[in-house]
């Protein structure tokens, strides 16, 4: 097997050039460089913008996580009176229905929580909820 280093000298070559071309360019139009950058930044963001889903509100599985981290924050004291409290709600029967039958007493509790997060998306989905100019813009009928 015979080597051809004729060919290989004139690709190094080539390569050096070009890598020293390129160096001194960018030295040269070092602005033009960074305005391309800014450029490029410019427009991936926009294509973000534009191709993302907008996200107008958390929905249920954003209101569960966030119940969830809230749960694990909570000490056995107010564990203990949350599902105090949560027993009270008449919606907890309809709750229960969606807890799979093996979880344990400690993860059902925490499920029912995360559920119970869910409560603002639901509201917003009641006939007599209506806008109105107070701070936090729906209240009941009659009050």
């Amino acid at each position: 097997m015979r080597i051809d280093f004729s060919t290989a000298a004139i690709d190094s070559w080539n390569c050096r050039n070009y890598i020293a071309i390129a160096v001194r360019s960018r030295r040269k139009n070092g602005d033009f460089e960074m305005k391309r950058l800014h450029r490029l930044i410019a427009c991936s963001l926009l294509l973000i913008l534009v191709c993302s889903v907008p996200s107008y509100g958390w929905f249920n599985l954003g209101h569960m996580a966030v119940a969830y981290v809230a749960y694990q924050q909570l000490t056995p004291e107010k564990k203990d009176r949350v599902d105090a409290l949560l027993r009270l709600n008449p919606d907890r029967k309809n709750w229960l229905k969606l807890i799979p039958q093996n979880a344990s007493k400690e993860d059902r509790r925490m499920m029912i929580f995360m559920i119970a997060a869910t409560w603002p998306d639901r509201i917003k989905k009641l006939k007599n909820i209506y806008k109105n100019d107070t701070k936090n813009g729906d209240v009941p009928d009659g009050k």
